[in-house]
């Protein structure tokens, strides 16, 4: 094993929905308002796929994808494996990787399926870096994507306003690190989790003939998620040797903006230094980071050099990390 093989991101790409839904038209049919919703989560508006335009799970994370592989410069037959992280896959099988597989032609590849909720492309980033590293695989496409309108719940105001639907993608492949100083790469990963005792943030239990609905105790989430996004953070940067000075863009899970802003305080990142589209996409699960970089580099805000860092937390509990030289 090469130790000075690592994973670079060369793709990025996201999937939208069609469908445009803003505070405003969701207190037609649930007891809110727009102000009420903006004040408590910094959220304006939210996609969701339209089911009636024959719009699935896999319809967006396919064009999330192929975005990505198109930017990446590869060819279908390339890519080796593909690892899809969602919570709401279309079926349970066939699994939603072998989906997108299918969808782009990816003749030489294998495909999995992770979940670990808001925080599945964090986990699937973790595991294509050291599949690379390995040298398992030289090409990864990882894709982190959710539609939760399937299991949101209109009459429980408190939750159904904060999700939206939406997917986002990577390409990695395997690059010779000459100068980790200044060389692009994926610099480490950290996941953790715990078990949610209490079921604070949870899916309601199947029963014959109900449907099932998220449900969260928005209290003991926001106190979960910031102390776990923030050990994340620190982690990483003090196992890298890292100051919070030299990261560039702090890219959060986009959950809640109190939540954003919070571990943000508490990192001493200057908010001009956060990138939230929470305002624009509501939370898409594991669909956040991804897109949150695929908008990035289609603004032209990632540099090459910039140290960006990635931060995650999700039901289960699972949380985590990414650290990468852009």
């Amino acid at each position: 094993m090469n130790k000075n093989i690592k994973a670079k991101i060369i793709g990025t790409g996201h999937g939208i929905p069609s469908k445009v839904v803003t505070n405003d038209d969701l207190a037609k049919f649930v007891e809110t308002s727009d102000e009420w919703i903006r004040t408590r989560t910094g959220i304006e508006q939210r996609y969701f796929l339209d089911f009636e335009k024959g719009e699935t799970i896999t319809t967006i994370v396919t064009a999330g994808a192929q975005e990505a592989l198109t930017m990446s410069g590869l060819k279908p037959e390339d890519i080796e494996l593909v690892i899809c992280s969602t919570a709401t896959p279309a079926e349970w099988m066939p699994i939603e990787a072998a989906r997108i597989k299918e969808n782009l032609g990816l003749v030489n590849s294998a495909a999995i399926d992770v979940n670990a909720a808001c925080s599945g492309f964090t986990y699937g980033t973790h595991f294509a870096k050291a599949l690379i590293e390995s040298g398992a695989h030289k090409n990864i496409l990882v894709v982190g994507g959710d539609v939760f309108q399937n299991v949101i719940d209109f009459k429980d105001r408190g939750t159904c306003v904060l999700f939206g639907d939406g997917a986002g993608a990577v390409v990695m492949t395997a690059v010779e690190v000459k100068d980790p100083k200044t060389d692009s790469y994926v610099i480490g990963t950290r996941i953790y989790a715990d078990l949610d005792r209490e079921r604070s943030l949870s899916v309601t239990e199947k029963k014959p003939g109900e449907n099932q609905y998220i449900t969260m105790n928005g209290r003991e989430v926001f106190k979960h998620a910031s102390k776990g996004m923030a050990q994340a953070a620190t982690e990483i940067l003090a196992q890298h040797n890292i100051s919070p000075d030299e990261v560039k863009w702090f890219v959060p899970h986009q959950a809640n903006l109190r939540i954003i802003e919070k571990v943000a305080e508490f990192l001493k990142f200057p908010m001009e230094r956060v990138f939230v589209n929470v305002h624009k996409w509501g939370n898409t699960s594991a669909g956040t980071i991804p897109i949150c970089l695929s908008e990035m580099n289609q603004q032209g805000l990632l540099k090459k050099g910039d140290i960006i860092l990635l931060v995650s937390f999700g039901g289960g509990y699972t949380w985590g990390s990414v650290l990468i030289r852009w």
